[in-house]
């Protein structure tokens, strides 16, 4: 008489041998010594002047984000040349996510008002989430000739060498 239920030599051996290979991956994983994140403390760059919008909500932030990952967060104060200061001490940093930069309004409009920003803005950092949003309102002096958003438009065409922009950014020409 013969048996009928024979398993095929090859899935017997690697069934056999497969605890075996699982058991010692297990153990080489676990021996392992992988830091978590964060493992020292993690470096909040706000590029503006202490005492702003800006400053005080990285602060808050700062104070929620060391007590949620419990290692400590220093707020580093970069302000100058509208935000590109702090923004390029953090592109330049090592990418390694213990430096965070507080990018705001400027970060989007620095690469069209400046010609020649010393990081590409678009490939030097990645997004981690939406802090927070805030107004922003268009004004011009009671006593100016523009009532509109047309009229800026159009006397911008115009009068472009005499037209500036002011912002929480920086004071300055278009393309300063």
């Amino acid at each position: 008489m013969f048996d009928t239920f024979q398993r095929p030599r090859s899935r017997t051996g690697f069934l056999s041998v497969f605890p075996v290979v699982a058991a010692v991956a297990m153990t080489l994983a676990a021996n392992v010594a992988v830091a978590a994140y964060p493992d020292k403390p993690i470096r909040l760059v706000v590029p503006f002047a202490p005492g702003g919008g800006t400053d005080l909500i990285a602060r808050t932030l700062g104070v929620g984000m060391s007590a949620e990952l419990g290692q400590q967060v220093i707020i580093d104060n970069k302000p100058g040349a509208g935000t590109i200061i702090g923004t390029d001490a953090v592109a330049k940093s090592a990418p390694d996510g213990y430096t965070i930069v507080i990018a705001t309004f400027a970060h989007a409009v620095n690469p069209s008002m400046v010609s020649k920003l010393p990081y590409a803005a678009d490939k030097a950092f990645t997004p981690i989430t939406l802090i927070g949003r805030g107004p922003n309102v268009l004004v011009v002096r009671a006593n100016s000739p523009f009532k509109t958003v047309k009229d800026i438009v159009s006397g911008g065409q115009s009068w472009q060498a005499q037209l500036c922009v002011a912002g929480q950014w920086h004071l300055g020409a278009p393309g300063g």
